[in-house]
This record gives C-alpha cells, sequence and structure tokens, in this order.
C-alpha cells in the first residue's frame, strides 16, 4: 500500500468513545504509527521555503501542556489540505486549543470535532498530555505548523 492510502485508512478508522477515563480514541487505533517528537525540535525541522504552503502527512506523538480551553476556530484549511493529500473523507474540525511544549513553545493545533464531544470534562486547561497528531502543512507566511490532533492521552499531573 502507498503510504497516503495507510493515511487514509488510519484517519478513517479514528476516534470512538472514551476509554479507561484517561485516554480518547478508538480501540483500534494505532498509537505505534505516530513517531515520537517534540513540539520544539518539529518547529526546529520546519521545511525550507519562503512563501506558499509545504503539504505532506506526518504521524508525530509529542507531550504537550494544554494552554486553552478547545474553541470554535476557522478550520477550512484542515479539509482542503488533506482532500489535496488523496483523504476523501476528511475528519470533522471545527475546534482548536494552544499547546505548550516543555521549553515553552506555544502551539495552536486543529481538534477533531470527536474529541471535543465534552470539552468540560475531557479536555483542561493545564493538563499534561501525550498528544497524536497529523502534521499536516506548513505555511511559510504565517510560520504555522498544521497539526490536527487524533487522540490523546492524559498524563498524571496538571500544569497550572
Amino acid at each position: 500500500m502507498h503510504r497516503i492510502e495507510l493515511a487514509v485508512m488510519a484517519m478513517l478508522a479514528l476516534l470512538a468513545p472514551l476509554t479507561g477515563g484517561h485516554t480518547r480514541a478508538s480501540e483500534s487505533f494505532d498509537y505505534d504509527a505516530y513517531q515520537p517528537t517534540t513540539l520544539d525540535d518539529l518547529a526546529a525541522t520546519v521545511p525550507n521555503i519562503t512563501e506558499g504552503m509545504d503539504i505532506f502527512l506526518k504521524k508525530r506523538q509529542f507531550e504537550a501542556v494544554q494552554v486553552s480551553e478547545p474553541k470554535r476556530c476557522t478550520a477550512v484549511i484542515v479539509g482542503r489540505v488533506l482532500r489535496m493529500q488523496g483523504v476523501t473523507e476528511p475528519p470533522a474540525t471545527a475546534h482548536c486549543m494552544k499547546l505548550r511544549s516543555p521549553k515553552g513553545l506555544e502551539v495552536e493545533v486543529f481538534i477533531q470535532d470527536t474529541l471535543v464531544s465534552d470539552p468540560a470534562r475531557e479536555l483542561k486547561k493545564g493538563a499534561r498530555l501525550r498528544v497524536y497528531a497529523t502534521y499536516f502543512y506548513f505555511a511559510a507566511a504565517s510560520k504555522r505548523m498544521g497539526l490536527l490532533v487524533n487522540a490523546y492521552t492524559a498524563m498524571e499531573a496538571t500544569v497550572p
């Protein structure tokens, strides 16, 4: 299978009800498909472009602190970019939140709507999370990394 086909299959298989109280993803979610990294390393290795966007599909996992509550945001770009990569039915995405790396880098990320069904109970400001995300674009003008949260695992401690 091609890498894009595998990415499409993984994205379509994602996310069902909360299991165990601390993890949000379906039982068939393939955590091992997500390469470990840090937000700081992602930011340090952005594509070397000066205009436009670089588009790709990279599965990454990293630890971060949730800086803001999930909120509605304009996420039209998620569907557009994923369709350009061959994803025929991108996941519904209308929410964003900010995450902070252990070194203090703050990044706004998109969140699949299935993860935001009860934000007051599941995603709280200050929570330490292991995030499983698809890194799908880098925009030169805004220096923005397009990260779509596909799943997360709540870590034990929270940070103020």
